[in-house]
């Protein structure tokens, strides 16, 4: 599918009436809209809507929108809108910066995905079904009793949450409002105060220790670093809005403690996509969000409430209608238009059976580690979801013994447990569902992640697309791998390079350790970058089985040539003082697997690059949060799994594809290391490289013969 046309019109919005902020300092009486339509060649067209809040607001404004988008349509024309991913990195490279210009473009493309897959967006973004979303009244500035006033209209027609406009050069007026709002309130009823940065942190900081009001306070000052200040020294809770356009801006208000929660408005961020992301980053840090676009009629609205419909209750405030203020709206009517519970293309389905096997994978040579770890025979867990409508979904988890927190015949009575959450209930979707088995089932992610897999094969096959096409799109033909050599004789891992060098192979994971002799480990790294020459990758993995002593005496002794150490040590700490002691690059494995291990890397400096792994995260949804997140850490990724066959490797080869090429290290190709091969049709390394299946769903036909008998069945 291309994009072939790009229509743009301006639509003037009235206001029902004048609109004031921040005590009156700002007035707004109409809007500039830019409505946008993606047509493509098949016949399937996408609608978009910017709308900036005029344009003293924010660094935003109508005929800039429109001007962006003539500069990106060359650029846009030609792409295939469902690789959504793909075309806002394009639009990034294109026109950097303009986030407000980009976001109609990517509201498109998600419609249009929505009509190919035959699912409602809120679906896409992780709801498991069109959750009402309670909306906020907006209030404007005002004397306290006509705010009161327009407050217990807004209540008569249902509002219970209201949002007050607050912020004037008059402190004491601010704090009449404070507190004659917050004790005139309906029983029930809940308030913000939205300051719209007109205060400096001193008067923020008065106004809100001399009234006892303790509700939500929103964007008090004007930069983000003003608003930490107040938030250490009030205690209201600080929701942030203006001063937070990107992720790493997002990023900062956690690390710095600048807030509760965060307005998630995707016309300031970019986009659903990148609003996506940052809901995620707050899902995961335990934040409250309040889900709205800056403006606009009911398609703007429309949008966002697919967003806000999609996140987890207990992290959704509320949202807010512009559409509902304008006296004339190119949509007639009032209410967000999400549509129908389910897209007429696609009947409800719901899972009928969990079949489970035991599948023994043997490695063609015995794989050695540090620790004494071994994997020559694994047993491999290889798990089927059947539904009502004939579709079946694949999953797989491969522990290694003794290496995490996972064991193979652990999965099975997990499985059962989980299992009246995941009977009868419906598998498009998977955030959703898995968002649900959190709740019944505290952590055991690795048991999680072969149902999660297989979940997201049951969605893609429901869209009728290839599992990439769902997470982001396909950016990249194949990907580079790795090569991973056993922990044997140094000449003979020497050799063992040779020969996957010979077959095109340029990176190679030199493991270390299994003697226990740092010297002896040392001579590896050397022989191995002495065999393949200058230019390929060689990095030397300890799986967190060495000392920090003996690590850094490696490093040390190694620092002269192009080295990249892996997770030498058991904790961050230890790993951070090796890469700080010896000057090498570090990549982390065993100790990322989550939002704050990733994030505590990336501060201690010691994750140049990270392995992502399915069972360690928990599957395909949490990987590809963590995917996002490293995308904006700027932390290369090896995108794979702990150990595994064909369905596990079909699984991180589609993430890995659906991953900008600037971002992936390498990925690992599991199931050429073992046998027997669990499906005949799985690419092949061709040149170092590999690509995915380009089949529907997972993409890959599972040999039933070689499974055997099922050590499970639920029904």
């Amino acid at each position: 599918m291309k994009i072939t046309r790009i229509t743009v019109w301006q639509r003037d919005l009235p206001l029902t009436e004048p609109y004031w902020l921040s005590g009156g300092r700002l007035k707004f009486e109409r809007l500039d809209s830019t409505i946008l339509r993606l047509d493509t060649d098949e016949g399937i067209s996408g609608w978009g809507e910017g709308c900036p809040w005029g344009e003293t607001y924010l660094p935003a404004h109508g005929p800039g929108l429109r001007a962006g988008l003539e500069t990106l349509a060359p650029s846009l024309l030609g792409l295939d809108p469902r690789s959504i991913d793909h075309v806002n990195q394009v639009m990034d490279v294109a026109l950097p910066g303009h986030p407000y210009v980009k976001s109609p473009v990517d509201i498109a493309c998600w419609d249009i995905l929505g009509q190919v897959a035959g699912m409602p967006i809120w679906q896409m973004l992780g709801g498991a079904a069109p959750a009402p979303v309670l909306v906020n009244s907006s209030i404007s500035t005002g004397t306290p009793d006509k705010m009161i006033a327009l407050i217990n209209r807004a209540a008569d027609k249902g509002y219970t949450v209201h949002s007050a406009k607050v912020g004037g050069s008059d402190i004491a007026a601010d704090i009449a409002r404070i507190e004659a709002i917050s004790a005139a309130l309906p029983a029930g009823h809940r308030v913000t105060f939205d300051v719209n940065r007109a205060w400096t942190p001193g008067v923020a900081i008065e106004v809100l220790n001399s009234t006892p009001a303790r509700d939500w306070v929103e964007q008090p000052c004007e930069t983000l670093e003003q608003c930490a200040h107040v938030a250490a020294r009030v205690a209201n809770p600080i929701l942030l809005d203006e001063c937070l356009t990107t992720f790493p801006d997002h990023l900062t208000a956690w690390k710095t403690a600048a807030c509760e929660g965060v307005k998630v408005k995707p016309n300031r961020v970019g986009g659903l996509t990148k609003a996506r992301r940052i809901r995620d980053f707050g899902v995961s840090v335990g934040w409250q969000m309040h889900i709205e676009d800056v403006g606009g009629s009911a398609l703007a609205d429309t949008a966002a409430i697919h967003l806000a419909s999609s996140t987890p209750e207990a992290h959704r405030l509320a949202s807010w209608l512009c559409h509902y203020h304008l006296a004339d709206a190119p949509v007639p009517g009032q209410g967000a238009r999400p549509p129908p519970p389910l897209h007429p293309k696609r009947h409800p389905m719901k899972i009928t059976r969990i079949t489970l096997w035991h599948v023994p994978l043997t490695s063609h040579e015995t794989y050695y580690m540090a620790g004494g770890k071994t994997c020559a025979t694994v047993t491999s867990v290889v798990l089927r979801i059947d539904t009502d409508t004939g579709l079946s979904g694949w999953g797989e988890v491969c522990p290694i013994p003794h290496y995490l927190p996972a064991y193979a015949h652990g999965v099975a009575p997990a499985l059962e447990e989980m299992a009246p959450v995941l009977l009868g209930a419906d598998p498009v979707g998977p955030e959703a569902l898995m968002h649900q088995l959190e709740r019944h089932l505290m952590d055991h992610r690795y048991a999680k992640s072969a149902i999660d897999t297989a979940l997201w094969d049951l969605t893609a096959q429901a869209a009728n697309l290839p599992l990439y096409a769902l997470i982001g799109g396909r950016q990249q033909a194949d990907m580079p791998l790795y090569h991973s050599i056993t922990c044997v004789a140094p000449d003979e891992m020497a050799r063992i390079a040779a020969d996957a060098q010979s077959k095109g192979m340029t990176q190679f994971q030199v493991k270390l350790g299994a003697d226990g002799d740092w010297t002896t480990d040392v001579e590896r790294l050397v022989k191995v970058r002495e065999t393949v020459g200058p230019g390929p990758l060689v990095y030397g993995d300890w799986n967190a089985g060495s000392t920090q002593l003996e690590a850094t005496r490696v490093g040390r002794a190694v620092a002269h040539l192009d080295i990249m150490l892996e997770q030498p040590c058991e904790t961050l700490t230890q790993c951070a003082a090796v890469q700080a002691a010896t000057g090498l690059p570090m990549k982390l494995d065993e100790n990322a697997h989550d939002t704050a291990t990733l994030l505590e890397g990336h501060d201690r400096r010691c994750m140049d690059a990270v392995a992502l792994k399915l069972s360690k995260f928990g599957g395909l949804s949490k990987m590809r949060q963590a995917r996002d997140l490293c995308l904006y850490l700027g932390t290369r990724m090896c995108i794979e799994d702990t150990w595994g066959g064909s369905v596990t490797t079909a699984a991180v080869l589609h993430l890995a594809a659906a991953t900008p090429a600037r971002a992936i290290l390498n990925c690992c190709d599991l199931a050429d290391y073992v046998g027997p091969a669990l499906a005949r049709d799985l690419p092949s390394r061709v040149e170092g490289r590999i690509a995915p299946p380009d089949g529907i769903g997972l993409g890959i036909t599972v040999d039933a013969a070689v499974l055997g008998t099922p050590q499970l069945i639920l029904d």
